[in-house]
Parts: structure tokens; C-alpha cells; sequence
């Protein structure tokens, strides 16, 4: 066992005994045993009646050996350095000695140095394996006074996961900041007031900025629209959501292109809107067809509607904001969507009326239509599509736009046509054509007393009578039926030209129009287009997937007539033989059923029965 020169606190009589030194063993250090042989060592060496302050070097030093933090001091004139095993096991401390002299060039004493200052970082590597994993260290410095010379206490503290999760965390910042500086859209960062406080290159670019430049939206927007985006940010800071607007950008050459702002809320830890996150993406072309056409509604799309392109002479949809298609839109992730592979997500009897919309398009102006969906999500039941030509003048046709806006409740238009007498009207089936192309669900009774016996359980929509010869048996159903005070509206329509004195009594009943063999089929086509669109809709049911308490209730309400006719439905019967088993006619029943799909919200004679069932409705 090496010998090394105990250190001296003050001047006197040399002492001849050697402190014993064991560095292949610091573990020995950390254990009881190690701790009394090394009290015994210093109480035969350095004598507490000789030299007191060797009692404070024992007392530091079982302060120190048994910690699992590395931990060093140095003592005494000479600069001893005594430590624990886990300050031993440090990379590059091998061969240091236990009570061994700190040398004057060494990179303890820089440590030492630099750690008087304040916090020392450091980071070590073992000599043996100069590529291996660096080990992260923070030093501090203790000072325990005595009345020679203070005893220097050195603590490391580790620092490794630390860094490392720091420096994970700059290169993942890097990284986003090129991914962000590299995309197409236009990005910023705002405030929750709506104060822009970072832009990508690309929104730098756009407007010619530096990179270190200050943004503001009085740069790129007018004057009205900088008002109308701080109004936005005000409003949606209350209703906590994300929102959308269509807006002129001035670019640094001066033209102003026609972008599609999206922002979202960013949320602390308490739940408030910390920041919000926007994107710009141009939509000009698009936006110029869109304005070119007029369409009679809204002008600014909401934060799920779906925007995307076609070509001519292309079946394919382009997203223009994929981030949009992800929230319900079946594969509209940003890549290319065969047309007839989105038809595929709408109803079955809805799905031809998709189908040629492109072609209709085509052949000039504008579509606008509410389609259902097959495979409702449990945030929306339907979409309304627009579609219209862009820059239809182009030498290659132009391109079609379009837009899909979620519809949560869905509101169908119904008409009911009621024949009374006489011969079919001539050119109903070009007005039924149009009504279905205006989505009207068109149902039609044979029999006035049919529509007689349901017309109070049916949902609302006008009524279409095809006037009898003789119009007092119009009137008896009209007296029996008080349409006015329920405030359907109605007219009359037929072969017959009925007298003025009739028309002027059917319009005091509240007829909103009645035509005659000489109106023309296009006028009355219109005529009932304007009667359907009177129609005043109740608030829609609470959909199935909220609440199943509602379709129990709803089930609870259904007349005697109509739970005998569910229950035949649910035995497989068909309207016939329904008919036959509670001996009424088939028409009757084909009206129950449409009256039972309304009331429970089924789209299909199988989504009928699978609600019933769900409900559990028993038989």
C-alpha cells in the first residue's frame, strides 16, 4: 500500500506518520467499515490535541464519503484532496490519489476556479473512449471556514438528461423551423390579442421583409379587412375556437392575392388562449371564380369547409387545405380523390344527383346542393357542396372549384302531392325532375283521404293538390285540413280552369297559388319551388348518437296504428301484406312508413328497423 504524506494545517513539528492511501478500493470509502478505519487512521496521524481542525476534516469527510453525488475537498497549506467513490468513478479520475497534492495545472483546480464564480459547467468523457457518450456536470463551490485556511468542497451535480433533452429539443426547433420555412402556406404566430410576433420565410418573403423584420397585419391588409381580422380575433377569444376568412394579401410587388386565413387557439395550462397559430394559403384563382358566379350564400367559409379545384377535363378533386379534410371528409388527406370515389360516401338514393353535378357544372353555371351522408360521423350528418366554373374562358377549358361545407342537422325540403281527381298533369314528371334536383323529397297520395288521416304527423313541407272536376270536394278537404292556421302552404294545380269566384275563395283559404291548363309547365315548376321554400322548419331532432333516451321517446309517442305497422315491418312484412293483415289499404301503409322514417330520422327501410331494434321497441 503507497504512503502519502499527511497534509499540515499549520506551521509546527513535521509529522513522521503517513496517511495510508487504497485507490484501487474507493468503493471501501462508502462503507461503514471503511468510514471507522479511516477515523481511526486520522485520529493516530493527526492528533485533535495537536492539530484541532483535523476534528473539522473528519467531520466533512463523513459528511462527504457516503453521498452518491461526486463530491471532493481539498485541506490544509498544501492543497490535499480528499473525495468519495462516486467522485472516484468519474470519467478521468482513475488515477487520482485519496489525500494526494492538487497540482497546480489541472482541470480539478479550473473546476475549482471557475466554480468560485458561480455555477462551472462541465462535460467528461472517459480518455479510454474519446467517442463514447459525454457525462454532464454541474459544479458547485462550499466553503467551510477554519481558522488557517477554508476547506474547499467541491459538489457535481448531474446535468446529463438535461442537456440532452435540451439539445433534443433545439435540434427538433431547427428542424421545425426549416419545415415551416420550406412550405407553401404562409404561417404566423399571434398574440391572444391577434398581434402577429413570428412569420415563416415564406410570409417574409411574400410581403419582402427581413428576416429580423416586425410584422403587421396594416402591412399586407386594407384598412377595412385589418379592422375585420382584429374583430375576428376579439370574438373567437370568447368562444374559444378556431376560425377561417377569406382576405387580399399585398405582396411586396404590389398586387394583393386572395388568401384563405386559417387560425387556431393555442391553449396553457389553465385553459386559456396563450397564442394562436395561423396559415395563409392563396386561393385567388379560385376565390375569382367563386366571386364571378354570385352564389346566393355565404362568402367566407368556415374553419371545417373543405376548398378544392377539378380540371376539366379531369374526375379527380384536389384539396387546397388538407388540414380541413382530415375533420370528416372521407380520403381527403391533399391527395387526389376520384370523384366518384367521394360519391361513394353519400346516400345511395343521392348518389346519382352527385354523380353528374361535375357535368352539369360543365355545361355552365353553378351547383348547390345538401347531399346526406351514408355513414354519418357523429359530428355531422350531411354536406353542402357548391361547385362553380373558374376562368372558364381559358384555352383549356378552366377548371372547376368547389367547396364542401359539414352540415350538423340536416333540413330536408318535402312537398306532397295530393291527387284528388282527374287525369295526371301534364308535364308532372318534369316537375318532379326538378323537384329532385332541388332535393325536394316528393311524396305523393292517391287517395285524399290517405293524406287526410297522416297530414298532422308528417313533417313539414308545401302541398301540391291536383284540382278535381269540380272544386267543392276540393274545398270539403281543404275545411277538414285548416292549412292556413297551421301555416303550410299549399296551392292548387290541375287540368281544370276553374272559375273566378273558386279561385278567389281558394285564395282566401290561403292558396299560394292555383294554375290552371294554360299556365305553362315551367311556371308552375316554379310556383312550387316558391311554396317549398315557405316552408317553416321545426328545430332538428337531437341526433341518435347523442342521446338514446330521445328515440325511446319518440318510440313511446307512436300511435296504435303505427306501432301495428312497425311491428309488421319488424316481422319482414311487406306493405301488402300488412295491409291485408290490419285491412287497410297499401297506399295507408306506405304512409305510415314514411311517417315512422321521419319520426325516428332513418334514411332506409333497414335503417328504420336497426333504429327500432337499437331502441329496443318491442314487438
Amino acid at each position: 500500500m503507497s504512503q502519502k504524506p499527511a497534509p499540515s494545517a499549520r506551521k509546527g513539528p513535521p509529522v513522521k506518520d503517513n496517511l495510508p492511501v487504497n485507490p484501487a478500493h474507493p468503493e471501501l470509502l462508502q462503507q461503514r467499515q471503511g468510514l471507522r478505519e479511516l477515523a481511526t487512521e486520522l485520529s493516530r496521524h493527526i492528533r485533535p490535541d495537536t492539530y484541532p481542525e483535523a476534528a473539522q476534516l473528519q467531520a466533512v469527510l463523513r459528511f462527504i464519503l457516503p453521498s452518491p453525488l461526486p463530491m471532493a475537498l481539498i485541506w490544509g497549506e498544501d492543497e490535499h484532496l480528499y473525495f468519495n467513490a462516486a467522485f472516484a468513478a468519474l470519467p478521468g479520475m482513475g488515477q487520482v490519489a485519496f489525500g494526494a497534492v492538487l497540482p497546480k495545472i489541472s482541470s480539478l483546480r479550473d473546476w475549482l476556479r471557475k466554480s468560485a464564480l458561480g455555477t462551472c459547467e462541465i462535460a467528461l468523457t472517459d480518455k479510454a473512449d474519446e467517442d463514447g457518450p459525454q457525462s454532464h456536470w454541474s459544479v458547485h463551490n462550499w466553503t467551510f471556514a477554519d481558522e488557517t485556511k477554508p476547506i474547499e468542497v467541491l459538489t457535481l451535480l448531474p446535468q446529463t438528461r438535461r442537456v440532452l433533452a435540451e439539445q433534443a429539443l433545439r435540434a427538433s426547433e431547427e428542424t421545425l423551423v426549416t419545415l415551416m420555412d420550406q412550405t407553401p402556406r404562409l404561417l404566423w404566430r399571434c398574440t391572444p390579442e391577434g398581434v402577429p410576433v413570428w412569420a415563416n420565410r415564406r410570409a417574409l418573403d411574400y410581403q419582402g421583409q427581413a428576416p429580423d423584420a416586425k410584422v403587421c397585419w396594416s402591412d399586407i391588409l386594407d384598412t377595412h379587412d385589418t379592422a375585420r381580422l382584429v374583430g375576428a380575433f376579439a370574438d373567437h377569444r370568447h368562444d374559444r375556437r378556431g376560425f377561417a376568412l377569406h382576405m387580399p394579401l399585398k405582396a411586396a410587388d404590389g398586387r394583393a392575392l386572395v388568401h384563405r386565413l386559417r387560425f387556431s387557439p393555442i391553449f396553457d395550462s389553465e385553459g386559456r388562449i396563450s397564442a394562436w397559430a395561423g396559415s395563409g394559403l392563396e386561393i385567388d384563382d379560385w376565390h375569382n371564380g367563386w366571386e364571378a358566379m354570385r352564389p346566393p350564400f355565404d362568402l367566407v367559409p368556415g374553419r371545417h369547409d373543405v376548398i378544392w379545384t377539378m380540371g376539366v377535363a379531369e374526375d379527380a378533386i384536389r384539396t387546397l387545405d388538407s388540414q380541413t379534410g382530415q375533420d370528416w371528409g372521407p380520403g381527403l388527406e391533399g391527395q387526389p380523390v376520384a370523384w366518384h370515389e367521394w360519391c361513394a360516401a353519400i346516400l345511395p338514393e343521392e348518389r346519382e344527383l352527385a354523380l353528374a353535378i361535375p357535368d352539369r357544372v360543365r355545361a355552365g353555371g353553378m351547383a348547390q346542393v345538401t347531399l346526406g351522408l351514408a355513414v354519418p360521423s357523429e359530428q355531422y350528418q350531411a354536406v353542402a357542396l357548391y361547385v362553380f366554373p373558374i376562368d372558364p374562358g381559358a384555352s383549356d377549358g378552366g377548371r372547376l372549384g368547389g367547396m364542401f361545407r359539414p352540415v350538423r342537422h340536416r333540413v330536408e325540403q318535402r312537398a306532397y302531392w295530393v291527387r284528388i281527381g282527374g287525369p295526371d298533369l301534364h308535364g308532372f314528371e318534369e316537375q318532379r325532375a326538378a323537384l329532385l334536383q332541388d332535393q325536394v323529397r316528393l311524396l305523393q297520395f292517391d287517395e285524399p283521404a290517405t293524406f287526410v288521416a297522416v297530414s298532422r304527423d308528417l313533417q313539414p313541407g308545401a302541398v301540391i293538390f291536383q284540382a278535381p272536376a269540380e272544386p267543392q270536394r276540393l274545398f270539403d278537404i281543404l275545411e277538414e285540413l285548416n292549412l292556413s292556421a297551421r301555416e303550410v302552404p299549399w296551392l292548387v294545380t290541375g287540368m281544370q280552369a276553374y272559375p273566378l269566384e273558386a279561385i278567389v275563395r281558394l285564395m282566401r283559404m290561403g292558396a299560394s297559388d292555383v294554375l290552371s291548363a294554360n299556365t305553362g309547365p315551367r311556371i308552375v315548376t316554379e310556383a312550387i319551388r316558391t311554396a317549398v321554400s315557405k316552408v317553416r322548419h321545426k328545430t332538428p331532432p337531437v341526433p341518435e348518437s347523442v342521446t338514446d333516451n330521445s328515440v325511446q321517446d319518440r318510440l313511446s309517442e307512436l300511435s296504435e296504428r303505427e306501432r301495428q305497422v312497425l311491428d309488421g315491418l319488424l316481422a319482414g312484412g311487406t306493405n301488402k301484406t300488412i295491409a291485408l293483415q290490419l285491412k287497410l289499404s297499401p297506399r295507408t301503409v306506405e304512409a305510415h312508413r314514411a311517417r315512422l322514417m321521419d319520426r325516428l330520422g332513418a334514411k332506409s327501410l333497414a335503417d328504420l328497423l336497426r333504429v327500432a331494434g337499437e331502441a329496443g321497441f318491442n314487438r
